[in-house]
């Protein structure tokens, strides 16, 4: 009874089936009053946290790269609020590959992370997520996605546009954050030129007003769609000079970074 109570609000497409031994194609084994290696354990006590560890268990990771196609694209902020988004629905880390710990500095807390580190820092922050920062020598990608994904299940990657070589392979998706201008265009089509298998998924930031600049003259540029256009938003530049994320509902911006976290 408490296993067939566990799995009532299990998703519709879910295949689940009682058996006195494991199948051998099943993906995941749930024991009920039994010890069987490598299975997730039912607590009657608690019969939904099976459904939240299967989720765990099977959920798809994802590699996720956000980068400016030039400098104050907001790329780090975009980065930032997408991890914040995605970790209200599954584990998410952002590893920063910027030298100078853009995020840290973003988040203001670069003053109370160790320096000198020889492996990556792990920092829980308030947007829900894990900051990872590799080794000060900012090289070992492996470890620090490595640390990431021991905890997440996405990792949202801040990164300068000199490491994209160390990413388009193996990159889900790789977030190509420009100002709506004619110079950002060329810049990021050289980027898409260099790299035209990685997964571009192009967004426009309006940072500040003014720029005549449209989405056509852009996606010529290009040579590919924008995905999302991101408003001016006096609201995300008060929460940037707070060192805080933005969190209001009612905020444009945030609503569409919401939809486009929730695409990729």
């Amino acid at each position: 009874m408490a296993a067939a109570a566990a799995f009532d609000p299990a998703p519709s497409d879910w295949d689940i089936s009682l058996h006195r031994e494991a199948p051998a194609d099943c993906d995941v084994v749930v024991a009920v009053g039994v010890s069987v290696p490598g299975a997730l354990d039912l607590d009657p006590d608690r019969p939904e946290a099976v459904i939240n560890a299967i989720r765990r268990t099977t959920m798809q990771r994802r590699l996720i790269v956000v980068l400016g196609a030039s400098g104050g694209s907001g790329a780090t902020s975009l980065a930032l609020h997408l991890a914040a988004t995605s970790a209200r629905r599954e584990p998410t880390a952002v590893v920063d590959l910027h030298p100078q710990r853009a995020t840290a500095v973003r988040l203001g807390i670069a003053e109370d992370l160790p320096e000198g580190s020889e492996t990556a820092v792990v920092q829980p922050v308030s947007g829900g997520f894990r900051l990872v920062l590799p080794a000060d020598d900012g090289r070992d990608l492996t470890a620090a996605l490595g640390d990431a994904f021991e905890r997440s299940r996405r990792v949202v990657v801040d990164s300068p546009t000199d490491r994209l070589n160390d990413l388009a392979d193996t990159a889900d998706r790789v977030i190509l954050v420009l100002t709506p201008t004619v110079p950002a265009a060329h810049q990021g089509a050289a980027l898409v030129a260099a790299y035209p298998d990685a997964g571009w998924v192009p967004v426009t930031n309006r940072t500040g007003p003014g720029g005549e600049t449209t989405r056509v003259d852009i996606e010529r540029i290009l040579g590919l769609r924008i995905a999302i256009e991101l408003p001016c938003s006096p609201g995300l530049r008060d929460a940037e000079d707070d060192s805080r994320l933005l969190t209001s509902a009612l905020s444009p911006w945030r609503s569409r970074v919401a939809r486009l976290s929730e695409a990729l």
